[in-house]
């Protein structure tokens, strides 16, 4: 097998992030309901400092889960290219799952590509919810030889048909598409210089001037993954959260409201 020889660093790999991605993928389209999973594909501990360094792998995991969390109704696709009933070549294998929110203003399509020749792709986009009225979000991850995990955004005018070209699909490598409708919020009614916060923080997060519309909150890592959600408070426990930049989501009856946070240990 290919992989005899490489497990201690597979997990560090866009090879073993794709591979891993794709196994994830074949049991989902499988409809298998228990999947485990050893966790030392998706990181690797620091002998000198302890700490744990998230590999290509972990983010590919990741990826998954926020899919699931922000789209949880899968979409029927035709991306799939795959050698089936023959698990040890990997001739062919470029796997797709695609996925909406149940309002249908929040579209991910996840793409592990393995194995092949597939470097040029297109992704055709129909019948969407949205028109030239609308101002869409379009936040490509990258997972590859030069990326543990790179993010990039840019908006663009909506449409119910998008296409989006992409040349440089990583082989192998992980690509993670979200779109979603940037929402207008009327600052009558919601002003984020009203919310204060302390940052830099420490054991706790104060949030003062919380609207009473707020409905959860959440902080996300620089690249974009959920690190902790909470229900409306004003008092926030983060002493289980790593040093860093995060990004403080406040999510309100009216809008959206984002405030960059550094937590300090």
């Amino acid at each position: 097998s290919q992989l005899d020889s490489s497990l201690d660093t597979l997990g560090t790999s866009p090879y073993g992030a794709a591979y891993y991605l794709s196994t994830l993928l074949t049991a989902h389209i499988a409809g298998v309901e228990k999947l485990f999973w050893y966790p030392s594909c998706v990181g690797i501990l620091s002998p000198i400092s302890g700490d744990t360094m998230l590999s290509r792998t972990f983010y590919a995991m990741s990826a998954f889960h926020i899919l699931q969390e922000n789209t949880p109704l899968e979409v029927e696709n035709d991306g799939n290219v795959v050698v089936e009933g023959n698990w040890d070549h990997y001739e062919d294998n470029s796997m797709v799952l695609s996925a909406k929110s149940e309002d249908n203003q929040q579209f991910s399509i996840l793409i592990s590509n393995l194995s092949g020749n597939i470097t040029n792709i297109r992704l055709i986009l129909n019948n969407l919810p949205f028109d030239n009225n609308d101002s869409l979000k379009v936040t490509k991850s990258i997972i590859s030889n030069q990326h543990t995990y790179y993010t990039e955004e840019e908006t663009i005018i909506g449409n119910s048909n998008i296409i989006i070209d992409d040349p440089d699909c990583p082989l192998p490598g992980v690509l993670f598409y979200q779109i979603e409708k940037i929402v207008q919020t009327s600052f009558s009614n919601l002003n984020k210089n009203d919310l204060k916060i302390n940052s830099p923080a420490h054991d706790y997060l104060y949030l003062s001037n919380l609207p009473k519309t707020t409905k959860k909150i959440t902080l996300l890592t620089i690249s974009g993954l959920e690190a902790a959600s909470f229900s409306p408070r004003k008092t926030i426990n983060i002493s289980s959260l790593p040093s860093g930049v995060y990004n403080l989501k406040i999510f309100t009856e009216n809008g959206l409201i984002t405030k960059k946070v550094v937590i300090v240990r």
